[in-house]
């Protein structure tokens, strides 16, 4: 069986951030993030079964091969297989661009991973697997890849983490719905200097 499914995700930037992590990318403390409507990352993948031999065949960022990225989703899969059982059996072939400059300071593997975490959850509902929370399910996978694309997967504002407040999870994020209206008129602009991949 083979297919092809697409997704997209933002780039957040957050207001409060995690100061570290703990067990399997648990953050240290809770964090909330704005999310960024335009700056998002397009991924395309194709697939198809072959029990036992998973891998990544190919990974195409805006249209050039990228070995370093294709490594870094192997090695992803290969993590993820315990609560992802597809990883064992699926062989990918992805493409992905961004609509803002990667590397330099956008958050952008945040993005990357929260669509192709989507990516991966489409895959297992075209393969009828059960897939309630949906969104839920992507900011779990999301998580284990990169801490803060856990929260790319909501827009407006999100928060990530256990909380004295009631709300929050350690093991995904959430939407955050209960904010003073004022921070509705926010929104982020981004002068692009230079679209080179930053040093640090």
């Amino acid at each position: 069986m083979e297919g092809s499914v697409k997704a997209s995700a933002p780039s957040n930037i957050a207001f409060v951030k995690y100061w570290g992590k703990f067990g399997r990318q648990y953050p240290l403390n809770p964090s909330i993030s704005m999310t960024l409507s335009h700056c998002k990352t397009i991924t395309k993948v194709h697939y198809r079964i072959e029990k036992g031999r998973g891998r990544v065949e190919a990974f195409l960022f805006e249209g050039s091969e990228n070995e370093a990225f294709l490594n870094r989703i192997e090695k992803f899969l290969k993590s993820i297989a315990d609560c992802y059982p597809l990883a064992h059996d699926l062989v990918l072939n992805i493409e992905s661009e961004n609509t803002f400059p990667h590397s330099a300071g956008i958050a952008s593997s945040a993005s990357a991973m929260a669509a192709l975490c989507s990516c991966l959850v489409l895959i297992e509902k075209e393969l009828g697997l059960p897939t309630d929370n949906f969104n839920q399910r992507i900011s779990f996978l999301s998580r284990l890849a990169s801490g803060s694309a856990c929260r790319s997967v909501y827009s407006g504002f999100a928060f990530w983490g256990e909380s004295h407040l009631g709300i929050g999870s350690n093991q995904f994020a959430c939407k955050l719905n209960d904010v003073d209206e004022q921070f509705n008129e926010l929104f982020d602009c981004i002068l692009i200097v230079s679209g080179k991949e930053k040093e640090v």
